[in-house]
C-alpha cells in the first residue's frame, strides 16, 4: 500500500524564514531524483540543499510516482538531519517527525537524554516528537517536565503529554503544587480536563475551597466547574456555594463577577 505524500514540515524556525524555494518544480520522478542529490551533497550550499528539500516537498503533493523516489528521499532527509545548516537539519527532522520516522525519533530523544547529541533545541525537538504516540516519547516528556527548569521547555512537554492517559498522575501532581506557577497550574488543568475531565472536576473543587490557593487558580477552578460541572453535585455542595458566596464580595473584581456568575447558574441566589 502507498503511503501519502510527504508533509511540509510546520516547525518553528529559531532562525528568520527562509524565502519560498526559487527552484523550479522538477519534471517527474527523474526531476526529483536530482533534487535529492542536491540535498544529499554537502559540497552544495545550504541554501541550495535548503530549496531542494522545499521544491521535492511540493512535488511530493503532485507527482503521481513519487513514491517510486520516496525511499532516496527519506535516506537524503535523514543524512540532511545532521547537516551543519541548523534550517537544513531542522526542516529534515520536521519532516521525517510527520511521517513518523523511527530514525528521527530516535536522534530527537537521544538529544532530549544528552544535549551534546541534540541537534534542534529541546522545545523544537519536543514538537516534533509530538508527532509520535510511542511510549517512549511520552515517557521522555514526562522526565522532562518534571526536572527541567524552563517553563517554556516544560510547557512543550505538557503538550506532548496531552494525549496520553499514562501522564494523568504527573499533570495532577503539577495541577496541585502550589509552588508552580498560575499560568502552567492552567494549561495541566486544560490537559487534564482533555484527559480525565471527573479528576479536573475534583480538583477544582477543591482549588476554590482552599482559602489559601492562588486567585488565579481559583478562577480556573471556577471556570472549569461553571463549564462542566456536575449541576447535581454542585447544587448539594453547600460549603462550595458557602465559598464562592465570599468570593462575590472579598475577590478581586474578575473574580466577583465570576463568581456571581457561577452562583446564578447553579441557583445559588
Amino acid at each position: 500500500m502507498k503511503k501519502n505524500p510527504a508533509k511540509p514540515a510546520k516547525t518553528p524556525r529559531k532562525t528568520s524564514e527562509a524565502p519560498a524555494s526559487s527552484m523550479p518544480a522538477p519534471a517527474g520522478v527523474a526531476g526529483v531524483r536530482a533534487l535529492v542529490q542536491v540535498l544529499g551533497d554537502t559540497a552544495q550550499s545550504s541554501k541550495a540543499r535548503f530549496d531542494a528539500m522545499q521544491t521535492i516537498q511540493a512535488a511530493s503533493f503532485s507527482i503521481p510516482d513519487f513514491d517510486d523516489v520516496r525511499g532516496d528521499y527519506v535516506t537524503a532527509l535523514r543524512s540532511a538531519s545532521a547537516d551543519p545548516d541548523p534550517d537544513v537539519r531542522q526542516t529534515a527532522l520536521g519532516t521525517l517527525s510527520q511521517e513518523d520516522d523511527s530514525f528521527a525519533q530516535k536522534v530527537l530523544l537521544d538529544g532530549l537524554k544528552d544535549d551534546t547529541k541534540a541537534l534542534v533545541p529541546p522545545t523544537h525537538a519536543l514538537q516534533m516528537l509530538a508527532y509520535s504516540r510511542h511510549a517512549g516519547v511520552y515517557t521522555a516528556a514526562r522526565e522532562i517536565f518534571d526536572k527541567s527548569g524552563d517553563s517554556e521547555i516544560r510547557g512543550q512537554a505538557l503538550r506532548v503529554m496531552s494525549t496520553d492517559p499514562e501522564s494523568v498522575k504527573t499533570i495532577q501532581k503539577a495541577l496541585g503544587n502550589k509552588k508552580e506557577s498560575a499560568e502552567l497550574r492552567r494549561q495541566c488543568a486544560a490537559v487534564l480536563h482533555a484527559l480525565n475531565p471527573k479528576a479536573l472536576q475534583t480538583w477544582a473543587s477543591k482549588a476554590v475551597l482552599d482559602e489559601t490557593e492562588h486567585q488565579d487558580v481559583v478562577a480556573t477552578g471556577l471556570t472549569a466547574m461553571y463549564n462542566f460541572g456536575d449541576e447535581k453535585a454542585i447544587r448539594a455542595n453547600r460549603n462550595l456555594a458557602e465559598r464562592v458566596s465570599q468570593l462575590k464580595s472579598k475577590g478581586p473584581a474578575a473574580t466577583k463577577r465570576q463568581a456571581k456568575e457561577f452562583l446564578n447558574k447553579y441557583g445559588f441566589e
